[in-house]
C-alpha cells in the first residue's frame, strides 16, 4: 500500500507578522513660541511589510486653539495638524490625532522610516517618561521628584507617540514598484486600449 505525505505549501503557510513598533518624537523644554519646536525620529522597519500608523499626542499646554501640533508626517506623507483643545493646559493625557493611516511602501523601502512632528506655542507643562511612554502634570512631576520617585521623567513641550502596526507581507515586485494600477474597468474598455487611471500607493 502506497502512502503519500504532502508537505505544507509555503504559499499557504500563515505568515507571522512582527510586533507593533512604538516610537516617539519629543522636545524636552518649552515650545512656547511662534516658531514652536520641530522634531523627528528614524525607526527601523522591515521593507517587506506593509504598515499602518496611528499617532497620539500628549495634551501638553494645548487648551488654546493656537497651542497645537501644526504638522505631523510619516515617511514624507503629511497627515496634517492636530488641535485637541483639552479643558486644561495640565491635562497631560493622550489624544489620538490619526488612526490606522497607511504608510507608503516607498517610505519603508530602505528599512528606515522618518517620523516628524511640529508643536506650536506649547509650554513644558507636563513631565514625561519615554521608557514608560506616559506623561503627568508638572506639579505632580515636581512632587514625585521631590519624593525621589520617577526621576527619569522630565518636562516636555512636545511628546508625540507613533504606533506602527504591521498589516501584511508584500512581494518584492509590489514593494519595488513606484506606482500601482487600479483594476481595469471592463465596462469602459473601448477596444483601443486599457481603461482606468494610474494612482500612487495609499
Amino acid at each position: 500500500r502506497w502512502e503519500v505525505t504532502l508537505e505544507e505549501d509555503e504559499r499557504t503557510r500563515p505568515v507571522e507578522l512582527p510586533q507593533a513598533i512604538v516610537a516617539h518624537v519629543v522636545h524636552a523644554g518649552s515650545c512656547n513660541s511662534e516658531e514652536g519646536c520641530r522634531g523627528e525620529a528614524i525607526v527601523q522597519v522591515r521593507p517587506d511589510i506593509r504598515y499602518k500608523v496611528s499617532v497620539e499626542t500628549a495634551l501638553i499646554d494645548m487648551e488654546e486653539d493656537s497651542e497645537r501640533l501644526g504638522h505631523v508626517a510619516v515617511g514624507g506623507r503629511t497627515l496634517g495638524e492636530c488641535n485637541p483643545s483639552p479643558e486644561s493646559d495640565y491635562d497631560c493625557g493622550f489624544f489620538e490625532c490619526f488612526s490606522d493611516e497607511s504608510v507608503p511602501l516607498e517610505a519603508t523601502a530602505t528599512g528606515q522610516l522618518l517620523l516628524e512632528a511640529h508643536s506650536l506655542k506649547t509650554n513644558d507643562d507636563c513631565f514625561c517618561d519615554i521608557d514608560e511612554s506616559e506623561c503627568y502634570s508638572a506639579p505632580l512631576g515636581a512632587a514625585l521628584h521631590a519624593a525621589g520617585q520617577n526621576s527619569s521623567a522630565i518636562p516636555y513641550g512636545m511628546f508625540v507617540r507613533f504606533m506602527l502596526t504591521p498589516v501584511e507581507l508584500v512581494s518584492a515586485t509590489l514593494r519595488d514598484a513606484p506606482r500601482e494600477i487600479e483594476p481595469l474597468d471592463v465596462a469602459a474598455f473601448d477596444g483601443q486600449g486599457t481603461s482606468g487611471r494610474e494612482v500612487r500607493p495609499n
